[in-house]
């Protein structure tokens, strides 16, 4: 092959690389703007999630957590006197996110619960007894009976409802939400929007106090 040829062929493969990667670029810039346009459609908040606190408070915490999730059990107390900190003054909302093997069914027994008005009390149960029915090879649905029962429900009505595709839904509407809004770990924390890059108490503490 002559040295003609050579620089022929190698001009053409140097176009097809530059096509390729403008085509690799545009397509990136375009996936983002298209998550750019998404954003403002997606739900920080829901109608059926659970909430505590005015709802005309000026500030506005949403926790995506995972009952299962070792750190969120830790971090719960201190978002407990967080909130008892400023309460009258925020309106915290909870969301799931779910990563553990028995979370799914935790999250069904939690929004099972709130129907009959018990979802904090089953929530800080779980939490609470997490080393129970946490970490297991397969779900054990007797744990989450034994606690509604320790709380006073409606067994017949808890186990229809957990089982209800409702409620199934609105855990995939949390999980698909916090998707889309990039969280990728439990427990993350939204304040007014803004998701908190530090979850210590005095962080946490500023941003509420810069909005208030």
């Amino acid at each position: 092959m002559n040295k003609k040829m050579i620089i022929i062929l190698g001009s053409i493969l140097l176009t097809i690389a530059l096509f390729f990667v403008a085509k690799s670029l545009f397509t990136a810039s375009s996936t983002n703007t298209a998550i750019e346009s998404a954003a403002p459609n997606v739900n920080l908040v829901r109608e059926f999630n659970n909430k505590k606190g005015p709802a005309d408070a000026k500030v506005t915490i949403v926790e995506f957590f995972d009952p299962e999730c070792e750190s969120c059990k830790a971090f719960a107390p201190h978002l407990k006197n967080l909130l008892e900190q400023y309460e009258g003054k925020v309106h915290f909302v909870a969301r799931y996110m779910l990563y553990h093997t028995s979370s799914f069914m935790a999250a069904k027994a939690s929004q099972a619960a709130a129907k009959q008005g018990k979802f904090w009390e089953y929530h800080e149960t779980l939490f609470n007894k997490q080393g129970e029915w946490g970490h297991k090879e397969t779900p054990d649905l007797s744990y989450f009976i034994r606690y509604a029962e320790e709380l006073g429900l409606d067994l017949n009505k808890f186990k229809t409802d957990m089982e209800d595709k409702e409620t199934e839904n609105q855990i995939g509407m949390d999980i698909a939400d916090g998707n889309a809004l990039g969280v990728r770990g439990t427990p993350t924390i939204f304040i007014n929007g803004e998701m908190a890059q530090d979850l210590n108490i005095p962080a946490l503490s500023k941003m509420i106090n810069d909005r208030l």
